[in-house]
């Protein structure tokens, strides 16, 4: 849930930067980084509750209404041979280097153009129709750690000090975590009907921009089936041992 948050607070300033002249508040244009500084929290949203292109992300904040996952992605789900550095490249997208953002935004523009044509003009319940502000693919960072934890030493009373990574296994705990921590998710506005279909959408434009192949989903939902995942589970191992190999890279 606070990831679709983030999605939605991100959402409204891709959509105040978008609108342009769209927007009439002055103190919401933020053409300048001091421009932040100048606007409290209170402020930003009495003012945004004003403005037409912002009215109905703003309701769903107030109500509590948050973005809705439709599609998971992990290593679990995730199978096919020579898959390896196609799912590489998309859990690089997560960690900030140049050109991921713009990437990530070309992507949820695909998904949206894919979605059918009356899902696109179909109101979010909240006063604006759907838009490509609704649709996010939110991928996370694998996590960092930094080179000098190699160089820690710790005084355990002992006539040597040890090293931090002998008593703390750092590479166990970066393992375990690509394989069991690591998700990324497809988010949406729709309601179920809907939902299912940004969910097809998005396997469609993951699978053909990635060649990525998702496991069967159950009844088109996001849930991936118990059987499903047992079934497969020695064949994602592969995977999981590249998202590993990635987070391990950071120490070094």
């Amino acid at each position: 849930k606070v990831r679709a948050l983030e999605c939605m607070i991100r959402g409204l300033f891709e959509t105040i930067w978008d609108s342009g002249d769209e927007i009439n508040e002055p103190k919401l244009k933020f053409q300048r980084v001091t421009d932040f500084l100048r606007i409290g929290e209170g402020e930003f949203f009495a003012f945004a509750a004003r403005e037409p292109a912002l009215q109905g992300k703003i309701r769903r904040l107030q109500s509590r209404a948050l973005l809705r996952r439709a599609l998971h992605i992990s290593a679990a789900v995730i199978v096919g041979p020579l898959q390896e550095t196609a799912y590489s490249d998309l859990v690089r997208l997560g960690s900030g280097e140049p050109g991921a953002t713009e990437e990530i935004r070309s992507i949820r523009q695909e998904i949206f153009d894919a979605l059918p044509a009356d899902a696109r003009r179909e109101t979010n319940g909240h006063g604006n129709a759907l838009d490509v502000h609704d649709v996010w693919l939110d991928i996370p960072d694998t996590p960092r750690v930094s080179p000098d934890i190699l160089r820690c030493y710790v005084d355990t009373g002992e006539e040597q000090p040890k090293r931090l990574t002998d008593l703390f296994p750092i590479d166990a705990w970066l393992r375990s975590y690509a394989e069991n921590k690591w998700n990324a998710h497809v988010f949406g506005y729709p309601d179920d009907k809907h939902l299912r279909e940004l969910n097809k959408a998005a396997v469609d434009v993951l699978q053909t921009r990635f060649q990525l192949k998702f496991e069967p989903l159950e009844q088109g939902d996001e849930i991936l089936s118990s059987e499903a995942l047992t079934s497969h589970k020695d064949r994602v191992t592969p995977l999981k041992e590249k998202l590993y190999q990635n987070a391990r890279a950071r120490t070094v």
